[in-house]
């Protein structure tokens, strides 16, 4: 599958475990250990050139809305 952006959903400066958002076409994932769904494919889009969107405190857009999936595919 092929990713459309990324971004990170808790601030890497103070957590150790990288959070990321992973917004496809059809899904989101959030991966957040070595273990988890789609850091394969972050990789793949990070290799290619892309760059993960840092991470904000404040959002004014309740997850998992379609205003909020809008927002998250169109980043």
């Amino acid at each position: 599958m092929t990713v459309l952006n990324a971004r990170y959903i808790m601030d890497p400066n103070v957590d150790p475990r990288a959070h990321v958002e992973i917004v496809y076409a059809d899904k989101v994932e959030y991966a957040g250990g070595s273990g988890d769904t789609g850091w394969d494919d972050l990789q793949t889009w990070i290799n290619a050139g892309n760059t993960v969107i840092a991470f904000e405190k404040v959002t004014t857009i309740e997850k998992g809305t379609p205003a909020w999936v809008a927002s998250v595919r169109a980043s």
